[in-house]
């Protein structure tokens, strides 16, 4: 008897103790989950024209938002579900754009709420651009104006997709992008959606092949290092063969000296660690303006560079200059670069735009355009800098049409290394010592560039990973380790932290990967 009862009992401790087992397994796999799907704004940046104004939410993963109108006043409400604001608010951005003003609050259940204030009434587009290369997954937000026309758009497709509700007394949602669900995504459902938007901004390199499979999240500790890659720099000595570009007083041309300087830059390039240059032409023939971009393209360059040698009627002016593409010849090269997709299958930053919806097509050329210029910016200050260092050169970045410079996703400078229609200029140009000196103003300014803008796959990045980082606002040390391939026990080491408590302008450096 006593032994049936001490078997009995057994039972009953074994069983409780399996019972308090799944339990905590089951709190503990919520709290995983919950974990997993959380997220953090870090950035909030705009871009407007007349007719739309673009608010783009850099977060940590992809995110689950709910998105509706009200009015008097006009306003827009983007609930982000198990989100937290990361980004310091600038609301300087906003100035001449359809908002106001950006107010937001931490509600209950972790949901973040954003109002936008806005000055009209707005017809709203979303979508989620998920995380490529150094660009984090992204929230993008279009405010149209809502003229008789686009309400009536928007109404059609309302109809259609069955996602606004009228206004009552209390808000109803009035679109629901396709991210949103009632419920947390699982994780099936967030590649799902990753497979459907299938939408990737190109910021500094049209490389797709060499990027990682897969995106870290920015909660895990330990990653596995990726291979580094050799950055291509393309190098276009401009005219050649029939086309003898400018000539000089003494009858130096244009295509002989900017081949010979575009030489000694491949030269130098070639001999640093990590980089490799390709040359649009290496001897006198002609290229077409399309073929040098296209020889670009072809070889997935990550930055281009045109030598020139400039001249005008007036013999005295001298100097040299740096050009990126204008606003105008950005808008006509998109307008093409669209056309033509209709017909051939087409890549921008590393995405087939065949088969993609229009509206889809533009947003992917406006976006990468739009950085690549800001890139083709940084890179023809950098360059200029550095020439401005041997001799007199122009006081601003110029802008122009320039074909060669029209690749929306390879951010691309023009140079102007001197006036050979000036007589002493032109003497410099046919020296060796100062086509030499060209060479290496043009290298140096690359360098500094991609110091600070390299892709974080490049060799040259790590490279540069000794240089001090500076803490921003909403970083922590997990973050930093998952940006630069490192753990967060080496950074500590490094730096002698004995906490992981870090301050805003506070610099770390950096351990080798």
């Amino acid at each position: 008897m006593e032994s049936k009862s001490h078997k009995f009992g057994l039972i009953v401790k074994n069983l409780t103790l399996a019972i308090q087992i799944l339990f905590l397994a089951i709190l503990l796999g919520l709290v995983n989950n919950a974990l997993a799907d959380s997220f953090d704004v870090k950035n909030i940046r705009v871009a407007k024209n007349g007719q739309v104004t673009r608010v783009v939410f850099d977060t940590s993963a992809i995110p689950s938002y709910k998105i509706f109108t009200l009015n008097n006043p006009a306003r827009l409400v983007i609930d982000l579900s198990d989100a937290k604001l990361k980004a310091k608010v600038n609301q300087s951005i906003f100035t001449s754009s359809f908002v106001e003003k950006l107010r937001h609050a931490q509600r209950e259940n972790n949901k973040l709420r954003i109002v936008l204030d806005l000055n009209q009434k707005i017809v709203p587009k979303s979508f989620v651009l998920p995380a490529n290369g150094d660009a984090q997954h992204r929230l993008v937000v279009d405010l149209r104006h809502a003229s008789k026309q686009t309400s009536q758009v928007a109404k059609t497709a309302s109809s259609k997709k069955t996602a606004q509700t009228k206004t009552s007394s209390k808000p109803k949602v009035k679109q629901v992008a396709k991210a949103a669900t009632t419920k947390k995504p699982n994780n099936a459902a967030k590649k799902k959606i990753v497979k459907q938007e299938d939408i990737i901004t190109k910021v500094t390199t049209p490389k797709a092949k060499a990027q990682p499979k897969k995106t870290p999240k920015l909660t895990t500790q330990k990653t596995k290092p990726t291979a580094k890659r050799t950055l291509v720099i393309a190098i276009d000595p401009g005219h050649g063969g029939k086309d003898p570009g400018a000539i000089g007083y003494a009858g130096t041309r244009e295509k002989d000296v900017v081949l010979k300087i575009s030489q000694r830059l491949e030269r130098l390039i070639n001999a640093e660690k990590g980089m490799r240059a390709i040359m649009t032409r290496d001897s006198d023939r002609f290229l077409t303006l399309r073929g040098r971009i296209k020889k670009a393209r072809d070889n997935k360059a990550d930055v281009f560079i045109s030598i020139h040698a400039d001249a005008v009627n007036d013999r005295r002016v001298r100097g040299s200059s740096v050009y990126v593409l204008s606003k105008n010849g950005a808008s006509s090269e998109a307008a093409r670069f669209l056309a033509k997709t209709q017909n051939e299958s087409d890549v921008i930053g590393g995405v087939k735009l065949q088969g993609k919806g229009k509206d889809v097509q533009k947003v992917l050329v406006d976006l990468s355009q739009a950085a690549t210029i800001d890139a083709s910016m940084k890179l023809a200050k950098s360059v200029k800098n550095e020439l401005s260092r041997l001799g007199k050169t122009r006081k601003n970045i110029e802008h122009a049409g320039f074909a060669v410079l029209k690749s929306p996703d390879i951010p691309s400078v023009l140079v102007e290394t001197a006036f050979i229609s000036n007589a002493s200029e032109e003497k410099k140009l046919r020296s060796a010592s100062h086509q030499q000196k060209l060479a290496a103003s043009v290298f140096k300014g690359l360098k500094t560039y991609l110091k600070h803008h390299a892709p974080k796959d490049a060799i040259v990045a790590s490279n540069t990973n000794k240089k001090p980082h500076t803490i921003k606002y909403g970083e922590t040390l997990s973050e930093i380790a998952v940006r630069y391939s490192v753990s967060v026990d080496s950074i500590r080491k490094t730096n002698s932290l004995s906490t992981d408590r870090i301050r805003v302008g506070q610099k770390l450096i950096i351990p080798e990967a």
